[in-house]
This record gives C-alpha cells, structure tokens and sequence, in this order.
C-alpha cells in the first residue's frame, strides 16, 4: 500500500512541476479523490513556486460546484491577507463580481474563474497555479464532465491556460472523458487510472508483505493492516495469525507499543468470536505494554475495550477502576471528549454497583465537561442519569431543574446544527 501512495505522491509531484500539460485526468471512484486531494494539498510546502487551490467539494450541479470554487477561493485570498501584509505586499484583489452571477452560464463562470487564478501570479512565465477539482462525492458525473470540457486543451492548450496545472477525476464506473479523449487519441491531456478500494489495496498489502526486496519492518506494517482487513472480514483465526506474527516480530528489540496494538487486536477478535475473557486476557497484556513503553494513544483505546467488555462480563467494580485511569490519563492528555465520556462510564460503573451517591458526584463532574466543552452527545446522557438517580431518591424538584436543563441543552443543539446546516447550503 505504501508503494501505491507513493507512485501517487511521485505522479503528481512531476505534474506539478512539469510545464506541457495543463490538464491530469484520473481514472478514479469519488471515494479515491480524498486521497488525490490530501496528497496534492501536501505538495503546497514544498511548492513555493506553485499556489495551490485543493477543493474536495461534493458536486451536485455545475451553478453550485461553481458557486462552492468561488467562495472557497474568496477564504483563501482573506486567509493571505496577513503573511503578505508582513512581507509588505498589498492584498489579492478580489475576485470580479460576475463570478458570483448565478444568472451566468456555469460553463463560463468557471473559464472566468480559472482565468482569474493566472491573474494572481506575479510570473506566470515561472509560477503555477495547482488546482484540485476533486469531489469526496458526485451525484452528476456527466454535468461534472461537460464542466471539466469547457476548458479541454483541444486540439491544443491555449496560452491563458498554460501557468495552470489541473488536476481533476473521471468515474471509474460512469467514465465521461477518459474513453472520448483515448477514441480521439488527444494527446494534451495526460490520464491516469487509481484505484483505492478495499480489494486494490488489500491486494497491496499482501504483495507487499510478501515482497523480500523490501526492509522486514515494512512487511510487517503491512501484515499488521491486512491483520485489520482480515478482522473486518471475520477471518478471525488469519487475523490473529498475522497479528502474532507482528508481535513476535516487535518483540526484538522490544517495541512495547506496537506489540499492545497487535495483542489488543487480538483480544478484540476474542471477543468478537464470544470469548470475552480471553479478551480481557489479551486486553490486560497490552495494557501492560502500553505502560511498559509509555504508549498513552493506544493505552486509551486499551482502557476503553477493557471498561467495555468488563461492563458486558458485569465486572462493574474493575470497569470503574479503568474508567477512573481512562479519564485521569484523557485529561493528562488534554483530550476533554474522551475525558467527559470516560467519566460518564465511571458512573455507569458505580450505578451499576449500587453506589448512587458516588455515581451523582461522577455524573456531576462529566456534566460541568460537557458544559463546558459543549459535548452535547455526552451533556443530555448525563442529564438523564443525574435526573434519574434525583428521582429514585425522592428529590423530584431536582430531577425536575434537571430535565428542563436537557430540554434547554437540546434546544441549543438544535439552533447549532440548524446553523450549520443553512452555512453549508449557502456555500
């Protein structure tokens, strides 16, 4: 897998820096386009010749792709604003107000826009501007293409066009341009064909793992991801296989926090198959290693498949005791999401133990958490609790204050996705 990124990452980097194509077409499913999108926007740093503009929009119609392109672009000129005022620069102009005239056909909106880009170089003879028409989804593959044709170098490249590098997708599975350029044998637009889905890259892995060229430790990376495809898949005993194969090999020299990730895999397959004390088995061992080597990320997910499966073993009092660690260690680890829901679990624990005056002070603290933070997901969960446990103990006016509070709490959630949701719409 690792050889297929970086055929991506040496593709695009000698695209970027080449100066006769104007146009990368790939091959692709909308699902690849994230990985084309985060790996060319990584070329930016190492770029300074080049600008990049990287916009992995969903495209639902051309009118708003276009409209999406427009503003992305007026954030990134005001995001400028400061570093150039530093170097003494004057600001980007803004972009001219026929861009944002949906009246307009998209189509020429769209020339315009890129044309507007080329105005932003101060050397267009030995500058670039790098632009990314990458969709995560596209619910019209034909308009996106009849898009992308409006500004096809056909039969050749036009000067306006040559300081851009564009670098957008065709459907793998409804292809649009690919097949017309290659029956026309057009010769300006370079194509190129990837493939990211499971299968692809499972087929990767393997070849990899199974590749003596290549340094043992990258293998073994390898072999501990296909581990994960073969959990995914339920081939519990190859997962456990390749995960103590890993592990064996982590072993010398000693690599304790690689060696928990593969005992805590297979103590999640454990449990999967309906053995969940051997999990806790596994699980206890790779908290042992996580501690042995300081390993705070994977001692997290550790304690949380512990209290998990402890809660489900009805082990209530050691569920509370690793709550009590998760939460101590998410807070040393500045992480309050985890910390709020961590101690929510730790009151589920000692609920469940009969210990409600414990269990109120718990709750009580996770609730200021997700105050604070805004964690509304674990603040009306908490209040619910809390207002039960006033309840069960006769303290109706309290369990009362409470559930109004979570009537309040759901209500500024409510005004929060609302807002949201009209600020994607507009863009």
């Amino acid at each position: 897998m690792r050889q297929k990124f970086e055929e991506l990452r040496a593709n695009l980097d000698e695209f970027v820096q080449q100066t006769d194509y104007s146009l990368l077409l790939i091959s692709c499913r909308p699902e690849d386009c994230g990985y084309i999108a985060s790996f060319l926007d990584g070329q930016d740093a190492a770029r300074p010749e080049s600008f990049f503009v990287v916009w992995p929009g969903e495209f639902v119609d051309a009118s708003s792709y276009v409209s999406a392109l427009v503003e992305f672009l007026e954030q990134r000129l005001e995001v400028a604003k400061p570093a150039r005022q530093e170097r003494g620069e004057p600001p980007f102009p803004a972009p001219p107000p026929e861009l944002k005239d949906v009246r307009s056909d998209p189509a020429q909106r769209f020339r315009q826009w890129l044309s507007f880009l080329v105005t932003l170089l101060d050397d267009p003879n030995n500058q670039s501007f790098v632009v990314g028409l990458l969709p995560s989804r596209c619910q019209d593959p034909a308009g996106y293409a009849r898009l992308l044709e409006s500004v096809l170098p056909v039969p050749s490249r036009p000067a306006w066009l040559e300081p851009l590098r564009i670098v957008a997708f065709d459907s793998k599975d409804a292809p649009q341009l690919v097949p017309r350029l290659n029956q026309q044998n057009v010769e300006s637009v370079l194509t190129w064909e990837v493939d990211f889905s499971t299968p692809a890259l499972t087929d990767a892995l393997a070849r990899e793992a199974s590749n003596p060229s290549l340094p043992l430790e990258q293998r073994m990376l390898s072999m501990m991801q296909l581990a994960g495809i073969d959990f995914a898949h339920q081939r519990h005993p190859d997962a456990r296989q390749k995960f103590a194969v890993v592990y064996d090999y982590f072993a010398d020299p000693p690599q304790p926090a690689m060696q928990a990730i593969c005992m805590h895999g297979a103590g999640e397959s454990f449990v999967t198959t309906g053995d969940p004390e051997q999990g806790v088995t596994f699980f206890e061992r790779a908290l042992a290693l996580c501690m042995q080597g300081n390993a705070y990320g994977p001692m997290l997910i550790v304690l949380q498949s512990l209290i998990r499966v402890c809660f489900s073993l009805q082990r209530y009092p050691e569920a509370e005791s690793y709550a009590k660690s998760g939460s101590s260690l998410a807070a040393a680890l500045l992480n309050p999401t985890l910390y709020a829901h961590l101690e929510e679990l730790r009151g589920d624990a000692q609920r469940a133990q009969r210990k409600p005056e414990a269990a109120l002070e718990t709750y009580e603290h996770a609730r200021q958490l997700a105050q604070k933070y805004e964690l509304f997901f674990v603040w009306t969960s908490v209040l619910d609790k809390l207002a039960q446990l006033h309840s069960d103990a006769g303290r109706d006016g309290a369990a009362y204050e409470l559930r109004r509070e979570r009537q309040r709490v759901e209500a500024r959630e409510r005004e929060g996705t609302n807002a949201g949701q009209a600020a994607g719409a507009h863009a």
